[in-house]
């Protein structure tokens, strides 16, 4: 029997062309994907942390309302740092319409950027 020269396998040149432009199609949108993906981690990661660092913020206030009576009055800012980074925050105290009750706002950004995470607590005013 003789060998068809027609009937070898493998892959012609075409075929690998074409298989080459649909990889080259699909890839850049898979990595923008990626790309979202990881940007969409960071963000609820820095999220988290920021909402770690308002509620530290408001146990301190409630803490120093327990044990010196003391409520802060006004507005104040700090920094801290958590999860290896420098965090900025500022309390906001206001009366509301409850007599002996303060809303406190509490905001924290990171590296100088808008809020991250506002956070809105109430405590009673000391004895």
């Amino acid at each position: 029997m003789a060998s068809n020269p027609q009937a070898e396998t493998g892959f012609s040149l075409i075929e690998v062309m074409v298989a080459l432009i649909i990889v080259s199609v699909a890839l850049p949108a898979l990595l923008v994907q990626v790309m979202g993906m990881m940007d969409a981690t960071a963000a609820i990661r820095d999220k988290t942390v920021a909402l770690w660092v308002a509620e530290n913020k408001y146990q301190e206030l409630q803490l120093g309302r327990r044990l010196h009576g003391q409520l802060l009055s006004g507005a104040s800012r700090g920094n801290t740092q958590m999860a290896d980074r420098h965090w900025s925050w500022r309390v906001t105290s206001n009366t509301t319409g409850v007599q002996g009750l303060r809303r406190l706002i509490i905001e924290v950004s990171v590296d100088g950027k808008a809020s991250i995470i506002r956070l809105e607590k109430y405590l009673d005013e000391p004895n």
